[in-house]
């Protein structure tokens, strides 16, 4: 295993993450599009920052990063013809997962019956922000390597280590993710139905 691919994906991953989405937000703040740090009511709505959850400031930060680490050495191991072609694949699904995100997100947010903004999208009716827009070229990012992950452990016969690194990194970003379905309500909000919709 190549643990100076490994470290330097990990630190560059943690990067984009803390301080990038910090400077993101800090922007978006001065920009007056987000209320400042420590103001958890904005236009009527509660409000979120992005370390208020746990997916971004646990999951993408730690979880995320270290996942991104053993999807780094794996692709090495992939001859050159093959990744191209693996990488064009992931970009394709990665893009749609991420338009179908921000189409759903943007939806949910614009809805009256939703009760919260967030450093994504925020008033009037959901727009994106500066921090917003860097999330969503993070969000792509992660879309193509989660596909190649599990690309990896469904046909690449890869090394038990990497198996074992992917599979518990995921978990962890999945624990992230069930603390905030759990405390938040995130993703349930994506059931909200769209207005005009029958009742």
């Amino acid at each position: 295993m190549n643990w100076v691919v490994f470290c330097i994906t990990v630190s560059i991953s943690a990067f984009l993450v803390y301080p990038g989405f910090e400077i993101a937000q800090v922007v978006s703040i001065r920009k007056g599009e987000i209320p400042a740090r420590g103001v958890h009511i904005w236009k009527g709505r509660p409000f979120l920052h992005w370390s208020d959850f746990a997916t971004q400031l646990y999951g993408d930060l730690i979880f995320f990063s270290l996942l991104n680490g053993f999807v780094a050495i794996a692709f090495q191991s992939v001859q050159a013809s093959e990744k191209f072609l693996l990488f064009l694949l992931a970009s394709i699904l990665g893009f749609a997962i991420t338009f179908l995100w921000i189409r759903l997100a943007q939806r949910v947010f614009a809805s009256p019956r939703f009760n919260r903004w967030d450093w994504h999208f925020t008033s009037p009716a959901g727009r994106l922000t500066v921090g917003g827009k860097y999330h969503v070229f993070y969000f792509f990012l992660e879309s193509v390597i989660l596909v190649i992950a599990f690309g990896y452990l469904i046909w690449q016969p890869i090394d038990a280590l990497l198996r074992i690194g992917i599979l518990t990194s995921s978990a962890g970003y999945l624990v992230a993710l069930l603390r905030d379905v759990w405390k938040l309500g995130l993703l349930l909000e994506w059931f909200i139905p769209a207005e005009g919709s029958a009742k």
